[in-house]
């Protein structure tokens, strides 16, 4: 006997899709100020402004009025990021709304998000913060960390939420320092089951894989200048 029977083993569609291979992403609001509250329309650019320092003076002759100033600071809205997919009624019928939905916004979100994160990266350069570092990679610790703290408190940089957003390489590195793989020294062991940095020396900690290589120049004390690719920074909200 010789059945056939055609049609009955038909494909399976699983509802499940395989994970989009996407970098992490450091969160935005680390070196960034969020003016939505004050910004409600649509417009071309967005300003707020910065207040010079001032300094106290001697009353017990009285009272004098001393000028002040504050300096504009006007972003330019000029980089209008998107990602659009069209689906045909028969490519809707077969595979569905619902499962296109799934299988393609993450990574579409990704891709707003990554084009995002490389126009704000690429301000990152020697021309707009000269202040840098050089540690190498594999030698980054939570010793290297306190500097920068230092280094940020030097440059009068407010102390809350500080961030430091560096290469998996230096977050490989700083992970597997002792100081910071001690539990006792957290409460926790974060870093050992969960590839998790706490916060190091005032620092919120992010990983992000995709820090452009813009060069920097250093020149060591008694040596002559070179050239070094950016590999992370460390700052705060006012960036």
């Amino acid at each position: 006997m010789a059945n056939t029977l055609g049609g009955v083993n038909l494909a399976q569609i699983a509802q499940q899709t395989l994970e989009t291979l996407s970098a992490e992403m450091p969160i935005v609001s680390a070196f960034t100020t969020d003016f939505s509250s004050d910004v409600a329309d649509v417009g071309e650019s967005v300003s707020t402004r910065v207040a010079t320092a001032v300094s106290a003076g001697d009353a017990t002759s009285g009272y004098s009025a001393t000028d002040v100033t504050s300096t504009a600071k006007t972003i330019t809205l000029n980089k209008h990021k998107h990602f659009t997919a069209a689906f045909t009624d028969l490519e809707i019928a077969k595979g569905g709304m619902d499962m296109l939905e799934r299988t393609f916004v993450r990574p579409a979100v990704h891709a707003v998000v990554n084009a995002m994160m490389d126009d704000l990266l690429a301000l990152v350069t020697n021309a707009n913060f000269a202040e840098e570092t050089v540690v190498a990679g594999s030698a980054f610790g939570a010793d290297d960390v306190a500097d920068l703290a230092g280094d940020l408190t030097t440059l009068n940089v407010p102390k809350s939420d500080r961030a430091l957003v560096i290469l998996p390489s230096y977050y490989a590195s700083l992970a597997s320092d002792n100081a910071i793989q001690a539990a006792y020294a957290y409460g926790g062991g974060g870093a050992i089951r969960d590839n998790a940095v706490p916060k190091v020396h005032g620092f919120n900690v992010y990983e992000y894989s995709d820090i452009p290589e813009n060069q920097y120049s250093h020149t060591p004390s008694g040596g002559s200048a070179a050239n070094y690719n950016l590999q992370g920074f460390a700052c705060g909200p006012e960036s």
